[in-house]
């Protein structure tokens, strides 16, 4: 595996798969610990994670920005322990077929190292509401419970993750090209932040030149035609009266005799 930015000192730009629908399969205690629901003789409950659930657009959102971490700790990751757990972050997500892919930014040498060296697999760290009863999956497999409301903590690096095989980092620039089709496209897309400059007080986005230059012309001449329409419509001063002649007094002449 190549080392994306060609340094070991930068940190990995990868995305992942990191997440898929189906079946996973938990211990009865991980799932029914109290019997409450009968599967205390259960080995193995199948557990159904629909499509619905997995590309949920606020349960997807609320990964983004969340630690990716060096197996799952032991507690949820908090504000109190984010410097003892975070190995990267979350920066994205998208849909890939019947997977759930991650945009990861791996800031912590060990853990590229430990990368490098073949942790590859992906497990999710969150909570969820379990709904109990008779389902059935996609490929006809019979459940006994459903996941629905997830909410994200974090994503671990893991030595063999439930979700299989799959949902690992496969190269550091691992392929995702599937759009997403129940997600909007901005989740790894950045929203172009607009430029606004004042004319006239009124506010022009500039950030595309040819739009803002219609635009602007467009305000020019409405302004400059409000304004004729404004100095046409003054009523005109009267003529000023003729101004009157001074008249000058002639002295009388002195006769020379």
């Amino acid at each position: 595996m190549t080392h994306p930015a060609g340094s070991k000192a930068a940190p990995w730009r990868v995305r992942a798969r990191a997440a898929r629908t189906g079946v996973y399969q938990y211990g009865r205690s991980e799932v029914d610990p109290d019997n409450k629901h009968g599967l205390r003789d259960t080995a193995l409950v199948n557990v159904l994670r629909n499509d619905g659930t997995v590309f949920d657009e606020k349960s997807v959102r609320s990964f983004i920005g969340k630690p990716v971490t060096d197996d799952h700790p032991a507690a949820p990751v908090t504000t109190e322990n984010w410097r003892d757990h975070a190995r990267g972050t979350i920066m994205g997500a998208i849909r890939d077929g019947d997977y759930l892919a991650f945009d990861l930014l791996l800031t912590d040498a060990e853990a590229i190292a430990k990368v490098e060296s073949g942790k590859r697999e992906l497990s999710n760290g969150y909570s969820s509401d379990l709904e109990f009863g008779d389902f059935t999956a996609a490929d006809g497999t019979k459940c006994q419970a459903r996941q629905k409301s997830i909410t994200g903590n974090h994503v671990a690096l893991v030595d063999r993750g439930r979700a299989g095989s799959e949902c690992a980092i496969k190269d550091v620039f691992a392929i995702c090209d599937t759009l997403p089709t129940n997600l909007p496209d901005s989740l790894t897309q950045e929203s172009p932040v607009p430029k606004i400059v004042l004319i006239d007080g009124l506010s022009v986005d500039v950030s595309n030149a040819d739009i803002a230059a219609t635009t602007i012309t467009t305000l020019m001449t409405a302004r400059d035609t409000a304004n004729g329409k404004v100095a046409s419509s003054k009523p005109r001063s009267p003529p000023s009266p003729p101004r009157a002649r001074p008249r000058t007094r002639r002295s009388p002449r002195l006769s020379r005799r």
